[in-house]
């Protein structure tokens, strides 16, 4: 048997660095995400707001008739749906600043000049009874509060429809503040809206827990022209 001696010596190595390709997320990935972590992100117990209430009507670059308000609003939390929450009428009054009208006749009357007028009116159009005045009309257009029910066109319901019903573009980081932000662009599929309107908008979704900052949306009609090669110019 040999027996061998073993002078100790110590080595300093060069810094060792694992890496690895981060996969880079689908926007519709991210989005999935943000959708199921709706009722995390956003209160589960009862909240209450303050908001300003304007509605008017618009003649050519007149406005007439314009009604203001202040409201609250008492909302259950996100673990109740929107029909539960209640209102408080706080304060209202119209701003005699501006030319008033009676308009409760004014677009029924078969006399008066607006009773043929296309454009004041959307073919097939229904508006669902949301139990209440116009106030709970426009609040059923705050498509995250109302995420597992109808709410405007194409977005529909934000959970079930909002995905299929869009195209979506690769995310830019932006920052709100100190916060850094995916703002993920897109519009509203072609064969959903057909070729006369065209929706589009962008979602801003946090990267650390998906929590949905902002949806903006927006949708006109637009005309094209035919082109003599056959294809089609908007």
């Amino acid at each position: 048997m040999n027996n061998l001696k073993l002078v100790p010596n110590i080595y300093c190595l060069k810094e060792v660095r694992v890496t690895a390709r981060k996969k880079r997320l689908s926007p519709e990935i991210i989005i999935a995400r943000a959708l199921r972590n709706i009722k995390k992100n956003y209160p589960t117990v009862p909240f209450s707001y303050v908001s300003y209430y304007r509605d008017y009507q618009k003649d050519s670059s007149n406005y007439l008739n314009l009604n203001e308000a202040i409201i609250q609003t008492l909302d259950k939390g996100f673990a109740y749906s929107s029909d539960s929450n209640r209102y408080r009428l706080l304060d209202f009054k119209k701003n005699l600043d501006f030319l008033r009208k009676n308009i409760i006749p004014y677009y029924d009357l078969p006399e008066t000049d607006h009773s043929d007028v296309s454009f004041k009116k959307i073919p097939f159009a229904i508006v669902g009874d949301q139990y209440g005045n116009e106030l709970f009309i426009l609040l059923v257009h705050d498509a995250i509060r109302n995420f597992d029910k109808r709410s405007f066109s194409f977005v529909e319901s934000l959970t079930q429809d909002y995905i299929r019903n869009h195209r979506f573009y690769s995310p830019d980081g932006i920052y709100d503040g100190s916060t850094l932000l995916y703002k993920i662009d897109f519009t509203a599929k072609r064969q959903i809206t057909g070729d006369t309107i065209l929706a589009k908008g962008a979602i801003f979704i946090q990267l650390d827990d998906y929590s949905i900052h902002k949806l903006e949306y927006s949708a006109s009609f637009f005309k094209f022209r035919k082109k003599e090669q056959g294809d089609f110019q908007y």
